[in-house]
């Protein structure tokens, strides 16, 4: 059975004071705004006004004046009214008026107490929240399972962070913890601390960005898993499915994202698994809910703003930000403290509501947290604790993951010139995954830097046919004839492969300049760069010596091997029994040099 809160638990807010100096200061500066309107000389009149709990909206009856005009009309009514920030509403639902929203002499926020009373019944909407007070004083709701995800923004003191409060809050308050988990994420470390160990979470609070992706990618294996499991009972939804006899009921999951730019610019890929939940997890009972201080382009893309339907803002720096966030401008004439535009398809089609969010006190959360302290333990799932010591894993799944980037390596190998775009278009990738696989490519030195505008980057390592892999070992065996010197303890030889098909030949011959063989190796390598050629031409080098097993250069040639030859490029090491190891240059490397590592 639901333990209910107790509201007396809750703070209330009185502000009857406030209520009657906005009233009369309302009454005033409609006065002002008329006298103003004749100085302009201009036939429009302020009919009437109501008041809110942050702004007061004054009804303008501009028929005989454009909405253009009216528009560029606001700006000058600001400034004769002492530069206040008016934000002008062209259409006002059910009336034929436009309208100025202004700031009040005092504003009000309404007690948390007052909103979570407001909500409707628990029982039927587990997943109702308050949204805040419109000018009416009636409370505005929503419910996240019609939402179904958020995206909030607002600078510092704007009241974000204490909304989200109010939405933690709401939700602990109104389900028990088999019925809803949550997922917290501050990257500041202090935001959310007041539900630490809460018997509703899921882990523990998130901070670190690394364990933040790792946890994201488990909750879209989650998605996953209760897909099935709908699914295999033919339910369309997690509502469906819990009212089905015989099965353990799966808890609503919300997932709330403070500071989401701090975590994008420390872990880049954390975009990809936001989307896919954000796409697909409404069903599956999963529900985002993601904030940000800084609404730019580059963290707020397209594809995450048309997932992430319901978009609150609360005061921001500037018109870009706002029309970043909302689509429109407004944001930046915002008072802060709790002054918000919603724009959902829920709640209106038509305009963004205007709302004054409800305050909580660090009182009330400390009461509703112990409240459920007191009756529930803190269980966290195993599946998502530890994540910090568990292997890392690739998204969405590893073994898979690799499989497909090691066919997509050979196709790319086979081509002269390769871009992220053909990859993502002929390969069927996503772009983050896409941008992915082409960074490891060019690494692991695949594909090289300089970049052809019409043509791509250039591949420089291609997969090589088994009868040009086997003509290149015979090269080798043949080059190992020529082999001649006194220091040496065996003949080895070498061929080099350009990317044009040629071979170039290599043996380790005494160099009366120097005491020590000329290695086959690097014979080759330069006989191949007297010809004009380079680094990035080069594809595969092949190393026969006369020995029982395959045997690799020595210390100072590894050296010039990592140096000349491209540095993930295969090299395949022979004897005259045909074994063959494959190696590359950086894993010779790393291997010292001694005076007995001599051929």
């Amino acid at each position: 059975m639901r333990d209910t809160l107790p509201f007396d638990l809750l703070e209330s807010i009185s502000a009857i004071e406030a209520i009657e100096i906005n009233q009369i200061a309302a009454e005033n500066r409609k006065n002002e705004i008329n006298d103003i309107f004749d100085s302009l000389n201009v036939d429009v009149r302020c009919v009437s006004y109501k008041v809110g709990p942050s702004f007061t909206c004054y009804d303008i009856d501009n028929r005989n004046v454009s909405v253009k005009d009216m528009s560029r009309l606001a700006n000058d009514i600001a400034i004769r009214l002492g530069g206040i920030p008016i934000r002008f509403v062209p259409i006002n639902a059910g009336k034929p008026y436009s309208v100025f929203e202004i700031p009040n002499e005092k504003q009000i926020a309404p007690s948390f107490k007052e909103a979570l009373e407001s909500l409707p019944d628990a029982s039927k909407y587990p997943l109702s929240i308050p949204l805040g007070q419109d000018v009416n004083d009636e409370f505005k709701c929503l419910n996240l399972n019609d939402a179904p995800h958020m995206l909030i923004a607002g600078t510092t003191g704007s009241g974000k962070s204490i909304y989200l409060h109010d939405i933690i809050a709401s939700l602990i308050a109104r389900n028990s913890p088999e019925e809803l988990k949550l997922v917290l994420f501050d990257p500041k470390m202090v935001e959310m601390s007041l539900f630490k160990d809460m018997p509703h979470l899921l882990c523990p609070i998130i901070h670190k960005a690394d364990i933040a992706f790792k946890t994201l990618n488990k909750l879209v294996e989650e998605m996953n898993r209760r897909y099935s499991l709908l699914f295999e009972k033919e339910a369309n939804c997690i509502e469906t499915y819990n009212k089905l006899e015989g099965i353990e009921k799966l808890p609503y999951i919300v997932v709330v994202i403070d500071e989401y730019a701090d975590l994008v610019d420390a872990k880049k890929e954390i975009s990809a698994p936001i989307v896919v939940l954000a796409q697909k997890a409404r069903a599956a009972g999963i529900h985002l809910i993601v904030a940000t201080q800084r609404p730019s382009t580059n963290v707020i893309t397209g594809v995450i703003k048309a997932n992430l339907p319901t978009r609150i803002s609360f005061a921001v720096v500037n018109s870009i930000d706002s029309m970043t966030i909302l689509g429109e401008l407004g944001g930046e004439k915002l008072m802060g403290r709790g002054d918000m535009l919603v724009q959902s398809p829920v709640l209106s089609k038509i305009n963004t509501i205007r709302l004054q969010a409800p305050f909580i006190s660090n009182k009330d959360i400390k009461a509703i947290v112990n409240f459920y302290k007191e009756r529930y333990e803190t269980h966290y799932s195993k599946d998502f604790t530890d994540l910090s010591l568990k292997e890392k894993q690739t998204f969405p799944n590893s073994d898979i993951e690799e499989e497909k980037y090691q066919e997509i390596k050979k196709w790319v190998m086979d081509n002269e010139y390769m871009s992220m775009s053909r990859i993502q278009r002929e390969c069927s990738v996503g772009f983050n995954k896409a941008g992915r696989i082409f960074k490891r490519l060019m690494e692991e030195g695949i594909i090289g830097e300089e970049t052809d505008n019409k043509k791509g980057n250039k591949v420089l390592i291609h997969e090589m046919s088994d009868r040009k892999y086997d003509n290149l070992l015979q090269k080798a065996k043949e080059a190992r004839l020529l082999s001649y010197s006194r220091y040496s303890k065996f003949a080895v030889g070498a061929a080099l492969l350009t990317r044009d098909g040629e071979i170039f030949l290599g043996a380790n011959i005494e160099n009366s300049s120097y005491p020590l063989c000329m290695c086959a190796e690097r014979n080759a390598l330069y006989n191949a760069m007297m010809h004009g050629y380079k680094k990035e031409d080069f594809v595969t080098l092949a190393i026969c010596a006369d020995t029982d097993q395959p045997v690799s250069p020595c210390g100072a040639c590894r050296q010039v091997i990592h140096e000349l030859f491209p540095i993930h490029a295969p090299i395949l090491l022979t004897n005259l029994k045909g074994d063959v190891k494959e190696t590359c240059a950086e894993e010779l490397l790393p291997f010292a040099f001694t005076g007995d590592d001599l051929k």
